[in-house]
């Protein structure tokens, strides 16, 4: 192995050992609500959208039978942004109804597309 990948490694791995203990340590009340409402959700909902980007990804290489299957190839990317550029262009990027318009428009040029 490289040794500057190993010594990358090490140094990582030192860093994400080390770093629970370091700064101000937040107890009871205030400590809970950074852990259980802050934190834990962000980070299940990083694990959630990574496997979700992970599973389509696994998708569009199985149907097309390519390992090098991209959103891009069957031009999923393009409708997308055309949809956000639609959405933009004609409302702006505010929210009708408490629904963000330009990702709505980006999903349906996405879908559309496909």
């Amino acid at each position: 192995m490289n040794l500057r990948l190993l010594v990358a490694l090490f140094i990582s791995l030192g860093i994400l050992l080390v770093s629970p203990w370091l700064g101000a340590s937040l107890e009871g009340q205030e400590g809970e609500f950074v852990l259980w409402q802050l934190r834990v959700p962000r980070v299940i909902m990083g694990a959630m959208v990574g496997a979700t980007l992970g599973l389509a990804g696994a998708v569009y290489q199985t149907l097309f039978q390519n390992p090098l299957a991209t959103p891009s190839t069957v031009g999923t990317t393009a409708g997308a942004a055309l949809g956000a550029l639609g959405a933009l262009v004609l409302w702006g990027a505010g929210m009708v109804g408490g629904v963000p318009v330009v990702a709505v428009s980006a999903f349906g040029g996405a879908l559309v597309v496909t």
